[in-house]
């Protein structure tokens, strides 16, 4: 019988072998594909759900759209697959707006080395909010995402409220929140990082129940002219770079500054955080931005800074590059300081996925856009310079099909840590169905 069983599981050893390799090869017959057909990829969101939205019939108030991932891929002897299904409806009347956007997630994970699989299922909200909209004020109420404007501090999806007031050249934010894990980018129900667990997770715990993890905050920017509104999408893993105008000397084209709070049961007492931006406007459409942050928490007081430079390079085919360098660090106030924001989710690094609790951090990117041959490539490279010195090198290519009704994106990468004995390989084949 003990005989019977170890031909078994070699058998189903081999055989899980000779599939990882099968999966292999379709996610490289998948890039060969998307370089041969050569299909506009814009450089946006994995998920753009929201943009699909439609009528329910055709004088409806009501808007709807669906959207069904799959994915499969490997990591460190370990095939990694998912599948997710997502809802959003819309009711939008004058200047109000009702949204409501939830799911399902399932996910499996093989790991060779222990001959285990591990698959667990979930569902969850994105989102749950009233909005109110005239063309110089906004207000949202409930399950949102709010993203501090021209800060590394915040970008959280949490209970609460948020507005936007612009006037003149002036514009004033605000917003007040709660975060429970069950609903935060980075928790139970988050993105992408359940797939991923070749390091342990550095991010400070999430409340269990509203009220354990809030944040609040105030903020202002004064612009130098006119700007170009700039949407965030809610859920972007790969930020798309802001466009900036054509300048012939160098100017100061915004500043402002943050009054932001972290409290709650969670907390022993509020942190608080004081900080100033500025944005330079550079020769040859290049683009500079600096933030300073005092971190106001007891016995462990920090400054905590940012340094981002931006090229953006028009080609006289009309192709576009893009080139960006960010520096993350701090400077101690108190002897051992540690960055405490919870909530910035920078998101370095497809699999390490680096954040604020990991400063001193680099930052690198490359984008090209090959515009009549509508393809677009991006590279990335991550590194910690002190700690664990992870350091992650991903490239990913992404595109639509049949008129933006299916997203293909190819993901690849490498990455290393002292706590790995190897680099830690990656490669990754997903589809999103918009309907």
């Amino acid at each position: 019988m003990k005989v019977d069983l170890i031909n078994m599981a070699k058998k189903k050893g081999l055989l899980s072998k000779v599939m990882t390799t099968i999966r292999l090869r379709i996610v490289l017959l998948g890039v060969m594909l998307l370089l041969n057909m050569m299909v506009f990829a814009q450089w946006e969101c994995r998920s753009n759900l929201s943009g699909h939205l439609k009528p329910v019939y055709a004088t409806s108030a009501i808007n709807w759209a669906g959207e069904i991932v799959g994915s499969s891929g490997y990591l460190s002897n370990t095939n990694i697959s998912n599948g997710m299904a997502f809802l959003g409806l819309d009711y939008s009347h004058n200047n109000h707006q009702f949204y409501f956007e939830g799911g399902i997630k399932a996910w499996n994970k093989y790991d060779y080395d222990l001959n285990i699989n591990f698959s667990k299922w979930k569902t969850g909200l994105r989102e749950v909010s009233y909005n109110y909209f005239t063309p110089d004020f906004s207000l949202g109420i409930g399950l949102q995402q709010v993203k501090l404007p021209n800060s590394f501090l915040l970008n959280e999806r949490g209970w609460g409220v948020s507005f936007n007031k612009e006037s003149g050249l002036y514009r004033f934010s605000g917003a007040m929140a709660s975060v429970t894990k069950d609903v935060a980018r980075n928790g139970s129900f988050c993105a992408n990082c359940f797939l991923y667990d070749i390091t342990p997770v550095r991010n400070q715990p999430l409340g269990n129940s509203f009220g354990d993890t809030n944040f609040a905050f105030v903020s202002f920017e004064k612009a130098k002219g006119e700007k170009e509104s700039a949407s965030d999408n809610e859920y972007d893993e790969f930020n798309d770079f802001e466009s900036v105008s054509q300048a012939t000397y160098p100017s100061l084209e915004s500043y402002g500054g943050v009054i932001y709070s972290e409290f709650g049961g969670y907390y022993d007492n509020p942190d608080i955080y004081l900080g100033l931006h500025a944005n330079f406007l550079l020769f040859n459409n290049a683009l500079l931005s600096v933030q300073t942050v005092y971190q106001g928490v007891k016995e462990n007081s920090a400054v905590l800074y940012s340094v981002d430079a931006e090229k953006v390079i028009e080609w006289q085919t009309g192709n576009l590059s893009t080139l960006h360098l960010g520096y993350i660090g701090k400077l101690d106030l108190d002897d051992g300081a540690l960055a405490s924001p919870r909530f910035s989710n920078l998101f370095l690094g497809e699999v390490f996925r680096m954040d604020v609790v990991d400063m001193p951090l680099v930052n690198l990117i490359a984008k090209h856009q090959i515009v009549d041959k509508k393809l677009s490539l991006k590279i990335q490279y991550s590194r910690q310079i002190k700690g664990k010195h992870m350091h992650e090198f991903d490239m990913s290519v992404g595109k639509y099909f049949f008129n933006k009704k299916l997203r293909t994106t190819v993901l690849s990468g490498l990455m290393k840590s002292d706590n790995m004995e190897e680099y830690a390989k990656l490669a990754r084949l997903e589809l999103r169905v918009f309907f």
